[in-house]
């Protein structure tokens, strides 16, 4: 994606059994680019079955309207609409990315959430010693993806500026069990926080470091997608 940098990450929980969760990210015919991440309910066949479904929908619908609550919206109807899948949901995270005409290195992101967990917002500090960690949240986190007909989606913007970045993650990361507790989002600000650089890349191994050390394992797969603006080498 011109302007930005990229990096993702896939943690199968079992070799045995596929899971549910995605990601995708990708042209738009306008120019512009737009991603995906989100989780279907389930394992197995059936989870990889609709996962595929979601995925296609997903572009597809993007390709002729990629408003956010467009999209999702129709993602929750083809849902509804077939037969295996109807009895089944998925939580979504979509973006569409804009550059800033005015500004360079300069991008808005508009968001549509659709029953999952807030992208985190990643900026460094100006004296090195770590990062500031919001999460980008709208005032609902919406609903689920194929629940019900009607379903609501929330819709958000975020500005992503020169150096700062942005993760969405699945939640098998905040939901796993750590020193018999979750490891939950604070966990994760908290280690995002310690980080001394925001690039995509870090962001990304320092959370696959840290999921390589949870006990027991994570029993649920983790996607996890960065999103970062580089430092302007002007």
């Amino acid at each position: 994606m011109p302007g930005l940098e990229l990096a993702c990450h896939y943690y199968t929980a079992s070799r045995h059994n596929v899971g549910g969760d995605f990601y995708d990210v990708f042209s738009l015919p306008d120019g512009r680019w737009a991603f995906f991440l989100g989780d279907v309910c389930g394992h197995g066949a059936p989870a990889a079955a609709l996962t595929s479904l979601t995925r296609y929908t997903l572009r597809s619908a993007a390709a002729h309207d990629p408003g956010p609550i467009t999209v999702l919206t129709e993602l929750n109807t083809a849902l509804l609409d077939d037969p295996v899948a109807r009895y089944r949901f998925a939580t979504v995270v979509f973006g569409v990315l804009d550059p800033d005409p005015e500004q360079a290195d300069t991008f808005t992101v508009t968001l549509g959430t659709g029953g999952h967990e807030a992208p985190l917002k990643i900026v460094a500090r100006a004296a090195g010693d770590g990062c500031d960690v919001t999460e980008v949240r709208a005032a609902t986190t919406g609903m689920l993806v194929g629940a019900v007909p009607d379903a609501e989606f929330a819709v958000c913007r975020v500005r992503l500026e020169a150096g700062q970045a942005l993760l969405l993650h699945t939640d098998g990361l905040t939901e796993t069990a750590v020193d018999d507790g979750r490891f939950g989002g604070e966990g994760l600000v908290r280690l995002l926080t310690r980080a001394r650089t925001a690039s995509a890349h870090s962001i990304v191994g320092s959370t696959v470091a840290r999921i390589d050390e949870f006990a027991p394992a994570p029993k649920d797969d983790i996607a996890l997608l960065a999103l970062r603006v580089p430092p302007s080498s002007g």
